[in-house]
C-alpha cells in the first residue's frame, strides 16, 4: 500500500554509493560553493544530491545549525525500498552522501528535523512490535546523543494511525502538520491534519477544512515556523494541470486561504512530478522536488510574497 500512489515502472540503473567510512569530502559552504539563487528556480547540489539514477524520492531537509543534509533515495539492492542519506560539514566541506545510521532495513522516507534540532522525524515501516504485520509507514523519530542518533523510536499512537502515515512538518510551537490516508478506506487518497502539542504531548490529528483538502490527494511539504503560511503537494492524477505544490496563507482570524497553484515557476512541466518540499533554516530559499527529473531545485523564498499579498487581499 505504501509505494501504491506512485507506483511507476523503474528501470533498474547503477547506483553509486560511498560506504560508511569513506568520506572524502565536496567542497565549498555553506552550499556546496554553489551560488544562491535568485527568483527563478535552479537544480541544486546538481552531479551531487541531484544526480541522474538516483532516484529522489524526498526533498531536502537541513540541521537548524546548517551543518546536516538528509534526502532519501530509492534504493533497488538488495532490494526496493527507500533509504535516508545523509551528508555534514567536515573540514570546511561536505562529506560525501552516505547512509544514515538508522536507515537501510526497512523502507523509510521523508526525514524532518524539530525545530531546535534535537530529533530527527521520518516515515518508516518498521514493525511497531512483534505482533505488527503491516508494512504502513509510520512517524518515528530518532534523538540526539552528543554527535550521534539514538536507535528509532516510535512517535506514539496519537500521531500515528493503522494507516500510512507520511511526511510532516513542525512549527516553532511544536504543532505537527501531517500527511495520512486515514480519513480514507478502500481508496488511497491522502489528507493533511493538524496536531497541536499540550505538556510536551501530541493531540489526535485532526483533518484540516476543505481550504486545503480536497477528494483528490494532498501531502504535507512544509509549514512555515510561525505558522503563517503551508506549502502542499496535490496529486490529481485525473486533472494532470492540476498536480503540483500550493500554498495557502493564514488570515488573522486564524482560517486558511484556499490552496493556490504556486504556478508554472514550480509546477512546469506538469510530467516532472513536482512535489515535495522544505526550507532553508534561515527561511531564505525553498526547495521542492521534481521527481521526475531526479532533481532538487531552490529559489530566493520571496518568490512567494507576491501570493501572499493577492491572497490576503480576497
Amino acid at each position: 500500500m505504501r509505494s501504491g500512489l506512485y507506483s511507476i515502472v523503474l528501470i533498474l540503473t547503477p547506483l553509486l554509493f560511498c560506504s560508511r567510512n569513506s568520506n572524502p569530502e565536496i567542497p565549498g559552504l555553506p552550499y556546496f560553493g554553489q551560488d544562491p539563487p535568485g527568483m527563478t528556480p535552479e537544480v541544486f547540489a546538481p552531479g551531487i544530491i541531484s544526480k541522474t539514477g538516483n532516484h529522489l524520492h524526498s526533498c531536502v531537509t537541513i540541521s537548524p545549525d546548517g551543518k546536516e543534509i538528509y534526502f532519501t533515495y530509492r534504493v533497488f539492492e538488495p532490494a526496493l525500498k527507500n533509504t535516508i542519506f545523509f551528508m555534514k560539514q567536515k573540514s570546511g566541506g561536505w562529506t560525501r552522501p552516505v547512509v544514515a545510521p538508522f536507515s537501510g532495513r526497512y523502507d523509510d522516507d521523508s526525514a524532518v528535523f524539530s525545530p531546535d534540532g534535537k530529533r530527527l522525524f521520518f516515515s518508516y515501516s518498521r514493525p511497531i512490535d512483534s505482533s505488527d504485520e503491516s508494512d504502513d509507514l509510520n512517524f518515528w523519530y530518532v534523538e540526539r546523543k552528543g554527535i550521534k542518533w539514538s536507535k528509532p523510536v516510535y512517535a506514539g499512537d496519537s500521531l500515528n494511525n493503522d494507516s500510512c502515515d507520511f511526511r510532516l512538518s513542525i512549527a516553532h510551537n511544536g504543532t505537527v502538520y501531517l500527511s495520512s490516508d486515514r480519513a480514507y478506506s478502500g481508496r488511497k487518497a491522502f489528507d493533511i491534519f493538524v496536531s497541536d502539542v499540550t505538556d510536551g504531548n501530541c493531540s489526535i490529528p485532526i483533518k484540516m477544512d476543505d481550504a486545503v483538502n480536497t477528494p483528490e490527494t494532498e501531502q504535507i511539504g512544509f509549514v512555515a515556523l510561525d505558522e503563517r503560511y503551508i506549502i502542499f503537494y496535490r496529486y490529481a492524477p485525473d486533472h494532470r494541470e492540476d498536480m503540483g505544490l500550493y500554498i495557502s496563507f493564514r488570515k488573522e482570524d486564524g482560517a486558511w486561504t484556499p490552496g493556490r497553484n504556486m504556478g508554472p515557476l514550480f509546477n512546469d512541466p506538469p510530467e516532472s512530478c513536482t512535489q515535495a518540499a522544505s526550507l532553508s533554516p534561515d527561511g531564505d530559499y525553498i526547495f521542492f522536488l521534481r521527481r521526475f527529473e531526479e532533481a532538487i531545485y531552490w529559489v530566493d523564498a520571496r518568490v512567494i510574497d507576491n501570493l501572499r499579498y493577492t491572497d490576503l487581499k480576497e
